[in-house]
């Protein structure tokens, strides 16, 4: 009944509340992405050219997103970081990339460039908010060959006696960098305890930052944004291209951009309703509903 009295509310003209109707249906879908995003929905609605398929795995809003978030977090860090600089407690090992500061005293061994391993607890968090990432603790201990671990963790801990604990606080560019399995450019911090030392004979790697995410400041964001709106437009196209007598997918595209500028103004849909609609699009049975 709620889905028969939100088509009724479209009674003016069957053309007219149909394509209202599917302008409805996608624009509440869609994330709260820029004009550029609904400009490209727009243009695909208007078009046979289809996207490539290329073009529907690599330019995704969810990638944008992640280079937005990206480049958001390395702001973040270069700002905590430049006030960590600034703090006795640490010491520089690499000029505002990588801090270290002694909790707990040790007396035992030294880490060295050419140790093999060590037998390690400890916690990783993001620097931004302490979030937890991960923990290995005194119970379990777990070895780690240097050469195997971030740049930045592995030159941490050269220096650390046996039962001593250290924080290490590492830029992205010496941790994950934006290719993580974390955040993207976030901070690490690391608080370790040593407990053994695994002497060696081969020498710990240089420390060689990573690729930076300013190497995608060529990508134009906003060209970007229209291009995964297009491939996600054709998506559609060809979703409502099922329904019998459609109406003109160039007039449905004008209504998308006219709710989204607010020009018109329709009933908010649930995601029920939403659903709902899209069930009746499959079925080929929205036109019967509207016209009722």
């Amino acid at each position: 009944m709620r889905l028969y009295l939100l088509l009724c509310l479209f009674s003016c003209s069957l053309a007219a509340d149909v394509t209202e109707t599917i302008a409805q249906v996608i624009y509440s879908g869609l994330p709260s992405y820029c004009d550029a995003y609904v400009k490209g929905i727009a243009r695909a609605l208007s078009t046979t050219e289809e996207a490539t398929p290329q073009l529907e795995e690599e330019v995704h809003p969810f990638t944008l997103e992640w280079i937005a978030q990206a480049r958001s977090n390395l702001a973040e860090t270069e700002r905590l970081l430049s006030r960590l600089s600034q703090n006795p407690a640490y010491e520089a090992l690499q000029p505002g990339k990588l801090f270290v500061r002694t909790l707990k005293k040790g007396e035992g061994d030294v880490v060295q460039t050419t140790s093999d391993a060590i037998e390690v607890s400890l916690c990783i968090y993001k620097l931004e908010d302490s979030d937890l990432l991960t923990c290995v603790s005194a119970l379990q201990q777990s070895t780690f060959h240097l050469n195997d671990i971030i740049s930045g963790l592995a030159h941490g801990v050269v220096g650390m006696q046996v039962g001593e604990t250290r924080e290490v606080v590492i830029h992205p560019d010496f941790a994950y960098g934006y290719n993580s399995n974390f955040e993207p450019c976030c901070a690490l911090v690391a608080k370790i305890t040593l407990h053994s030392i695994h002497p060696g004979t081969s020498s710990l790697s240089p420390l060689i930052p990573l690729a930076s995410i300013a190497e995608c400041d060529h990508l134009d964001l906003e060209a970007l944004l229209e291009l995964a709106g297009f491939a996600d437009g054709r998506r559609c196209y060809r979703h409502f291209a099922d329904l019998p007598d459609h109406p003109p997918f160039t007039k449905v595209a004008q209504a998308l951009q006219e709710l989204h500028q607010g020009s018109l103004t329709l009933e908010p849909l649930d995601p029920d309703t939403a659903a709902m609609l899209h069930w009746e699009v499959q079925m080929n049975r929205l036109i019967a509903h509207a016209s009722s």
